[in-house]
């Protein structure tokens, strides 16, 4: 997910929130004018049981595929159109006095599972942020590992090697302590940006931790993984960061290392540390390999 995706489903999640919080108070107004079919307008006033449901109005018209794809959003929008239809039925029975307790507990049911959908979607993409770290958009550790092993299943399986490395930002200690931590912030939503737009489509980018990240290199063996890095090291050399008042040079140290000689996630992310460590040690800015043998 990039950050620009990762914006718009927390900007959906937000409409989310409203639109249930509208719906639930249509629904609200609904059993109003069930239980009192001759008196004007409902709970609220001027309420129209014509009105639009306030539900979709809501939500974002930015297209999401992954909510688009959501079997709970599917089935929550199937739910309402019938919800609409029960309400125009049950609306008629009860101005002529037809409506009976088992037409009521059907709408109440049908309003429950509403409900239920609703909070399953909004589960499902909270739950989807969560693996994304708050401050660059970028996937974070608990994701991160998870890939890891699940590329080292397939690299035993296939054959294929893959890489990761480490990658830690220059002396940002003094960027905080001279510009403060906000201008350090936006340099490290800066930095998350540029290596995303940098790197091939099929690498991943993690925050490890502060100032540190991790990229994954799917289908990459070391020697091939150096030059991607140098490439990416220069190009974030190339591009000063920072906001209107002051802009800086940023350059990066990286570790990496191949699944060639690895088996695991931790001996992988341990060796990519140590090339880190002597990438700075030999002065920082550039890429160094992990210990083989």
């Amino acid at each position: 997910m990039t950050k620009q995706e990762t914006k718009d489903m927390d900007h959906f999640l937000g409409d989310l929130r409203r639109a249930l919080k509208a719906q639930e108070r249509y629904f609200l107004n609904v059993i109003f004018k069930l239980q009192f079919p001759d008196l004007e307008g409902g709970l609220d006033p001027g309420f129209s049981i014509e009105a639009s449901s306030g539900f979709q109005e809501w939500l974002s018209d930015v297209y999401l595929e992954e909510v688009d794809s959501s079997p709970f959003y599917r089935r929550l929008l199937v739910q309402q159109e019938q919800i609409r239809k029960m309400t125009e039925e049950l609306l008629i029975k009860a101005s002529e006095q037809q409506l009976d307790s088992a037409d009521f507990a059907t709408f109440l049911r049908a309003v429950q599972r509403f409900n239920e959908l609703g909070d399953q979607l909004r589960v499902q993409i909270t739950s989807s942020l969560i693996e994304l770290d708050e401050l660059t958009g970028l996937y974070n550790r608990n994701v991160m590992e998870r890939d890891i092993e699940d590329e080292l299943e397939s690299s035993r399986r296939s054959g294929r090697s893959f890489s990761v490395a480490m990658l830690d930002l220059d002396h940002f200690k003094a960027v905080n302590d001279t510009h403060g931590h906000a201008f350090g912030d936006k340099i490290l939503q800066q930095l998350a940006d540029n290596m995303e737009a940098s790197v091939r489509p099929y690498d991943r980018i993690y925050r490890y931790g502060g100032e540190e990240f991790l990229v994954l290199l799917q289908d990459t063996p070391l020697k091939a993984a150096v030059g991607v890095l140098e490439r990416l090291r220069k190009t974030i050399a190339s591009k000063p960061m920072g906001d209107d008042e002051l802009m800086i040079d940023v350059t990066v140290s990286v570790g990496v290392m191949g699944s060639e000689e690895l088996n695991s996630v931790e001996a992988l992310i341990e060796a990519a540390d140590e090339a880190l460590y002597s990438a700075k040690e030999k002065g920082r800015n550039r890429v160094e390999v992990g210990p083989v043998g």
